[in-house]
């Protein structure tokens, strides 16, 4: 049980595949092609695929962030699987750690870490290796510091008055679709806000785009009220206007909020992107993501300077 204060707010834990053990034979003419698949409150990750072994090594760290280690969450599922060159993966079998366990896990202490070894389930059965051993997957857990998130505390002293500056930086778009018919995807992003618009370089051939590309933005009175910030995910084409593949949208109240934080705040956000009200999904069937981080900024002081003090000059 952790000791102190219950934790609130954004949590993070990683989860290590450290290896599947002691499987069995999947295919007619070879042996096994193992990889194993997590998926926790919406979020499904996968290891790399290990070819022709029955004792597979991973190594393999997935991290899941959850908005609210105080709320109740669901089981972890954790699916051991054979890949097939021509078809869909076999299911092996899978684990599944309840949600009551990944609850306690996640009020943790940052910081606390376990290991378990655990007998991989067809059903009810235990699933038994070609070596007749028990077919076990090692995990290990690590309880981590969430996201900041992007929702700042109330600011604390007198409002903030005159001009700020917001910097968002685009780090990342992952699970990007297929989008050209001989190609990959060569996605950008373009973020508007306030009758400004930015937008970061192209990234050439990618399903998973890293930018790490900071772009400012700057508001004439931080007090009044603001609209959307739009952030779009596109694919550049060199014969025509790039395809929207999608957007996130992040409504004006929030962004009130953000620029009346205190100079130096700073958040990140791992944000689903939606063509219309559907979620879009990526080639590897993920849901496709963007990751962004905002810090708020002094404004620029502008040409209207305050009357003098004192004597006229």
């Amino acid at each position: 049980e952790p000791s102190g204060e219950v934790k609130q707010g954004s949590c993070r834990v990683q989860i290590t595949v450290v290896s599947a053990l002691h499987l069995p034979k999947m295919d007619m003419f070879g042996t096994c092609d193992p990889f194993v698949e997590v998926e926790f409150e919406g979020c499904l990750e996968k290891t790399s695929v290990m070819k022709g072994t029955y004792d597979a090594t991973f190594d393999s760290a997935l991290v899941f962030d959850v908005a609210d280690c105080a709320a109740a969450v669901g089981e972890m599922s954790i699916k051991v699987l054979d890949w097939d060159l021509a078809s869909a993966p076999d299911e092996i079998g899978k684990v599944v750690l309840p949600g009551e366990l990944m609850s306690r896990i996640l009020k943790a202490e940052v910081g606390w870490e376990g290991e378990a070894k655990l007998d991989v389930r067809a059903g009810d059965k235990l699933v038994v290796g070609r070596d007749k051993k028990r077919c076990v997957v090692t995990i290990k857990a690590l309880v981590m510091e969430g996201v900041k998130g992007l929702d700042p505390p109330e600011p604390s002293g007198e409002v903030k008055q005159g001009s700020c500056r917001v910097q968002i930086t685009v780090v990342s778009a992952l699970h990007l679709p297929k989008m050209d018919m001989f190609g990959t995807c060569d996605p950008f992003v373009e973020v508007e806000f306030e009758g400004c618009l930015e937008k970061t370089s192209v990234m050439k051939g990618t399903y998973d785009a890293t930018f790490d590309s900071a772009l400012v933005f700057d508001v004439a009175d931080c007090a009044a009220a603001v609209g959307e910030m739009s952030i779009k995910v596109l694919d550049w084409d060199l014969a025509s206007a790039p395809d929207e593949i999608g957007k996130v949208v992040l409504p004006g109240e929030l962004m009130s909020r953000i620029l009346k934080a205190e100079v130096g705040w700073e958040g990140e956000a791992k944000l689903d992107v939606r063509a219309g009200d559907k979620l879009v999904v990526g080639r590897d069937k993920k849901r496709c993501v963007v990751t962004i981080k905002a810090l708020v900024m002094e404004g620029v002081k502008g040409l209207d300077p305050p009357e003098p003090s004192g004597e006229v000059k």
